[in-house]
């Protein structure tokens, strides 16, 4: 990769790519891509041995014709003929289908690969805009890989099949051979330089290539189709769309103008020599140099040479353009996630004795110069329930994802049981935390399987489902649905049925009180109740999570009040901490929010 941070672009770059491919392929399946190499390697020679029995054939045919004698060799070599080109048509057909084999495995491979990937890098990577490039050309290079992957088998077949036609030549004409690679050289040094043009303007429009398609699931998604056409965006939208894509629209044929004409040119021209070359052996024939079945070999020689040849061309030129993109595929897999982990690695404690603590605290988001978390310090103990409170950006979402290690900090340290956290397995430390955060996911699967994600061992426990869901409030939710537990939910597939905001809510409260966790995060998890409903859940709050370190994020200050201590945030940093008693007549930033709130219900 170079200094800048992209792909190195060009031949060189791309050929050493392809040894890390070919052995991803190779351990895929071992046996299968031996009978693939097999099944090539005879259609590469089998053509060349058929012009061999076709021009003996010719010979002794006209040798019969002046002796009047047809003796049984003709029509052994007749035999032969047949059975070549049944054995030809018979490995065309078993190549396409192995090929098929491979082509699937290494797809299923590439994608899971791809999953599994995404699923060990942290939050803050998933969140960067160039990760994000480099996902989108990884999506797009996973099938590309699968056409350089029958590009690459279609190559050696034909390298096989034009090592036999020289072989062939070199025995009868070796000069024959020689004009013809002349003729096609310049040809292909052209369409080498313009594929490496067509890579540099596609590499160039990835992130254009995520607005628009950003654009279009602006009209086409549920979430967002309800405000554009409130709105009447459409227009713009597609106006949008439409200036974007023209002027890629308008790029291409620029590009493939300025190919064209070269190209054109230089065809004819190896064109003329194949023409010079075969007219050479019909004057050969004519002077009588040669037999009629060595000009019907020869002829068709340097027909499947010149054939081959173009073929050959036209499979290097389409993967060289598919290999330059086999390295925007290893830079995706070679993307490290941002966690800092420390080298020291602790079993985590089965029961937590002392809590949690942020240790002077701070965090920076990618490419944003405010902090959004500013030495801050403070305590959970086990068993405790505390608040986060303030205004939007005040960094109390933050520390809720930081508790979860979905970031690490930026600076300072967050203690678990007196150890830092990074410390312990990244995994087992995440088993430890549940949680409601504000923007919860709405899965499009079946209502069983939106709590279940919780804890996926409770696909095995329904027990468990049952109780989260009954906890939670969301049982009454579930008895409504035609399907119950195996209602397919949203709009995303066919027989799905939407639920309203608050019903989703009640789902991600049960996907959360699923998972038997230690630490409990709730961002706003009732924002979509109503103050009934609210009031209510709380109340079974303190009775589920009792025990648990439970961190409550809040904007409506009445919610909070049983909280054991209350934490009030401000420009990233804690300004004040206290009961709600405590808060109150300390009259300070909490005093003035709780009195601005209460003065809209009592005005």
């Amino acid at each position: 990769m170079s200094s800048n941070g992209t792909t190195e672009v060009g031949l060189p770059g791309a050929v050493r790519q392809i040894p890390s491919l070919l052995r991803e392929i190779w351990q895929i399946a071992p046996r299968l891509c031996s009978i693939i190499l097999f099944f090539r390697l005879l259609l590469g020679i089998l053509p060349v041995c058929l012009l061999a029995i076709g021009g003996q054939l010719v010979n002794l045919v006209i040798a019969g014709q002046r002796s009047h004698r047809f003796g049984p060799t003709l029509w052994w070599l007749f035999v032969a003929e047949a059975f070549v080109t049944l054995l030809m048509a018979g490995s065309t057909r078993m190549a396409s289908h192995f090929d098929l084999l491979l082509s699937n495995q290494f797809s299923l491979r590439m994608n899971l690969r791809l999953i599994a990937h995404c699923d060990t890098l942290d939050l803050e990577t998933l969140e960067n805009s160039v990760f994000q490039d480099r996902l989108q050309r990884a999506r797009e290079q996973i099938a590309t890989q699968i056409a350089l992957i029958k590009t690459l088998l279609q190559l050696l077949q034909q390298c096989i099949g034009v090592g036999s036609v020289i072989v062939g030549s070199v025995i009868a004409v070796p000069s024959l051979i020689a004009v013809q690679l002349l003729g096609v050289l310049p040809l292909i040094v052209l369409e080498a330089y313009h594929v490496r043009r067509r890579y540099l303007v596609m590499w160039g429009r990835t992130q254009a290539k995520r607005q628009l398609d950003y654009l279009q699931s602006l009209i086409t998604s549920t979430a967002s189709a309800k405000e554009t056409k409130l709105f009447s965006a459409g227009a713009y939208v597609y106006n949008r769309y439409q200036a974007v894509a023209s002027e890629h629209n308008s790029e291409d044929a620029g590009l493939s103008r300025s190919a064209a004409g070269m190209a054109t040119w230089l065809s004819s021209c190896a064109t003329v020599v194949y023409y010079c070359a075969y007219g050479f052996l019909i004057r050969s024939a004519i002077l009588g140099v040669m037999s009629i079945g060595a000009l019907v070999f020869l002829a068709g020689l340097l027909q499947r040479f010149n054939s081959q040849l173009l073929s050959l061309l036209n499979s290097f030129l389409s993967g060289l353009d598919q290999m330059l993109y086999v390295g925007d595929l290893v830079d995706f897999f070679s993307y490290p996630s941002r966690k800092r982990s420390l080298s020291i690695t602790r079993l985590v404690p089965e029961r937590i004795s002392k809590g949690i603590e942020f240790k002077n605290v701070s965090f920076k988001y990618d490419g944003v110069q405010t902090a959004a978390l500013s030495n801050v310090s403070f305590c959970i103990r086990p068993g405790e329930v505390i608040a986060l409170v303030g205004e939007n950006g005040a960094g109390k979402t933050t520390i809720a994802k930081l508790i979860a290690r979905l970031y690490e900090p930026t600076e300072g340290a967050i203690l678990l049981d007196g150890c830092d956290i990074r410390e312990y397995d990244l995994t087992c430390t995440r088993a430890l935390t549940t949680a409601v955060f504000q923007d919860f996911a709405k899965y499009d699967l079946s209502a069983l399987l939106n709590i279940a994600l919780g804890d996926t061992s409770s696909l095995n426990d329904f027990s468990r489902i049952s109780h989260a869901t009954r906890v939670a409030g969301a049982h009454t939710i579930i008895s409504a649905l035609p399907n119950r537990y195996d209602q397919i939910l949203g709009r995303r597939f066919g027989g799905g049925v939407d639920l309203s905001g608050g019903q989703w809510q009640r789902l991600a409260l049960a996907r959360a009180y699923v998972r038997n966790a230690t630490i409990v995060i709730l961002d706003e998890p009732t924002a979509a109740l109503d103050a009934r409903t609210e009031a209510a859940l709380y109340q079974e709050l303190i009775t589920v999570c009792r025990g648990k370190m439970v961190i409550l994020i809040s904007h409506r200050l009445s919610t909070v009040r049983f909280a054991n201590r209350i934490l009030v945030l401000k420009d990233g940093s804690i300004c004040e901490e206290g009961t709600h008693t405590d808060l109150i007549r300390l009259r300070g930033e909490y005093a003035e929010l709780f009195a601005l709130q209460a003065r809209g219900y009592v005005s």
